[in-house]
């Protein structure tokens, strides 16, 4: 497809049998946006009818949705944020600017409106290269009635003005200590967010909090929630406070599309703050 790796679009419309839409690359992702797609980086909405909808990016190059209102037939490109960087031109060198990780996730409404989630990030670009800085605070939401975020909006120096614009839902004020593990993500990692069927929002995300094993911090899974449609949010609660996860990292959250009178998370848990221990390595 002229890409290192592309995003191809599938449809069933018989559960499966046959395959009406075999692999097409929607407009906006192919060769002349991207010189490959980064696999981790694109996050399904669950379907409203016949609105389906997904977010792409929300790394150094900007944040969109896709958005289709005939289960793929068409789609638009909705900007969340953008840089002043767009995929194939890196620049040689910048200062430090604000953007995202390249982790988000995504809910419809009952009207099909797009509701999104994702983690603050800063980086630097220093002779073609990126570079990231994992400890950054800050996790943003944005809906479709909300102006497009830029570099101004999300900042590298301050929340202020993500607070003033209704988009800051989680912040932190911890003194983070050397080496914390930082899952090559953000302070506010993995997140999810679900609506149900009376339009309640439900974000969730695995966060630092201030429980340590004397060396790091743990990450728990916090959840906040919105009863106004993204208007006003509850605050963020540890759903990890007890006593049985005292010295618990949890993370990899994943949110059940579907809510009743009840949230459904499962997510990974272990002992040891970190992705993994590396191990030493011997000739044979």
């Amino acid at each position: 497809m002229g890409q290192e790796s592309a995003l191809l679009y599938y449809r069933s419309s018989d559960g499966g049998d046959t395959w009406d839409i075999d692999g097409e690359i929607i407009e906006g992702l192919g060769e002349n946006y991207f010189l490959t797609i980064n696999s981790l980086s694109y996050a399904w909405a669950n379907p409203v009818g016949n609105t389906i909808a997904f977010t792409y990016g929300f790394d150094e190059f900007g944040g969109r949705v896709f958005k289709s209102y005939d289960n793929g037939d068409s789609w638009e490109t909705i900007d969340v944020f953008t840089t002043p960087f767009y995929s194939t031109d890196p620049p040689t060198d910048t200062d430090i600017f604000p953007c995202g990780i390249g982790t988000s996730a995504c809910a419809l409404d009952s009207e099909g409106n797009v509701h999104v989630v994702f983690p603050r990030m800063r980086n630097i670009f220093q002779a073609g290269e990126a570079s990231y800085y994992p400890y950054t605070d800050g996790l943003i939401y944005w809906n479709e009635t909300m102006p497009v975020l830029d570099t101004t909006t999300i900042s590298s120096y301050t929340l202020d003005y993500l607070e003033a614009g209704g988009n800051l839902i989680g912040s932190l004020d911890l003194e983070i200590p050397g080496g914390q593990p930082t899952y090559y993500n953000a302070i506010w990692g993995f997140p999810q967010i679900s609506i149900d069927a009376q339009n309640n929002l439900f974000v969730a995300s695995s966060t630092l909090t201030t429980l340590t094993n004397g060396e790091y911090l743990y990450r728990h899974i916090f959840v906040n929630g919105s009863f106004d449609g993204g208007n006003t949010w509850e605050g963020q609660v540890d759903v990890n406070d007890n006593v049985f996860h005292i010295f618990s990292e949890c993370a990899f959250p994943a949110m059940a599309p579907i809510i009743d009178n009840q949230v459904h998370i499962v997510y990974q848990e272990d002992n040891f703050p970190g992705i993994h221990e590396w191990a030493l390595e011997h000739d044979i």
